[in-house]
């Protein structure tokens, strides 16, 4: 597992048991965590902070799985128009791909 993090370039992967030790069982992934984020980086974010959600769900879906469309649930739609009439459709949200999307293995 550790060389398929490695290879894809990611920083590194390690085995966390906090589910069975607490947090002793998390030390050597806060350690992996602290170690990728003292390392040189170019993140940049993907949106201006203009585009409307759905836009930036689109360029998101695209960007980060090739995907051609997106489909996304009538509740998360529904939540999506209620932060929009209160004004939140600027800000960013969090997405999460399914086990049916496409992984970082091309194969």
């Amino acid at each position: 597992m550790r060389r398929i993090a490695v290879e894809s370039r990611r920083a590194d992967a390690v085995v966390s048991n906090h589910w069975a030790e607490g947090g002793a069982g998390a030390v050597e992934l806060g350690k992996a965590v602290i170690a990728a984020c003292e390392k040189p980086g170019n993140f940049h974010s993907l949106f201006a902070g203009s585009e409307h959600q759905g836009e930036n769900r689109e360029r998101s879906s695209k960007k980060f799985t090739e995907a051609r469309a997106s489909e996304y649930s009538p509740e998360a739609e529904k939540k999506v128009e209620i932060y929009t009439r209160q004004g939140f459709d600027k800000l960013p949200i969090c997405m999460a791909k399914t086990q049916y999307s496409l992984s970082h293995d091309p194969i």
